[in-house]
């Protein structure tokens, strides 16, 4: 959780922030971070430790005081005649979608949500998107939770259950190009955060 009342109160779903993680001549380049959630003065980042930049980021202090541009890039568009709209989610693409979700509910839009993760312990926020969803399709590559296999397998069938008029779409790039492409065949808007 960071404090910064200009990045929350300029963020919309879906933008990101560019985070110094590091202090010595090995951590040149920044890193992207979607922003996660926004309360009053303060933004959320959702990451995973897979290297030196996030794991510097994870020991940091509170109170420190961090590097940080943004908010960055266009971000999700809602359009006021929506009624439904479904989410596809791989993995820790949860992170931009917890903080568009916000939004949806606030604007009183039925969330329908086709979520996928590797394995169990991996369905990041499942139960506070199952809270909030009108349905939810799981599934694990492993087959631990829900249907065994991958996110854009359960896809066709949710379409063919629920008729939403966007989809919006965070996770690894073959589920983005794979939603993009069913999205299309199904006529259904979508928009991706990369």
């Amino acid at each position: 959780k960071i404090l910064s009342p200009e990045i929350s109160e300029n963020a919309i779903p879906g933008q990101f922030v560019h985070l110094k993680c590091g202090e010595d001549k090995s951590f040149i380049l920044r890193r992207p971070f979607s922003i996660h959630r926004v309360d009053g003065k303060t933004f959320e980042l959702l990451f995973e430790v897979v290297g030196k930049g996030t794991r510097w980021l994870s020991e940091t202090k509170s109170h420190s005081v961090l590097d940080i541009l943004g908010p960055i890039g266009k971000g999700f568009s809602i359009k006021d005649d929506l009624k439904n709209v479904m989410f596809v989610v791989g993995g820790m693409g949860v992170a931009p979608l917890v903080f568009l979700s916000d939004q949806i509910i606030k604007r009183k839009i039925k969330l329908y949500v086709v979520m996928g993760a590797t394995t169990k312990d991996r369905l990041l926020y499942f139960m506070d998107l199952k809270r909030i969803s009108y349905k939810i399709f799981v599934s694990t590559d492993d087959g631990t939770y829900g249907q065994k296999g991958f996110v854009t397998d359960l896809l066709n069938n949710a379409l063919s259950t629920v008729n939403p008029q966007q989809i919006y779409a965070c996770g690894p790039r073959p589920v983005l190009r794979k939603t993009a492409e069913i999205s299309k065949e199904f006529k259904i808007p979508c928009q991706i955060s990369m």
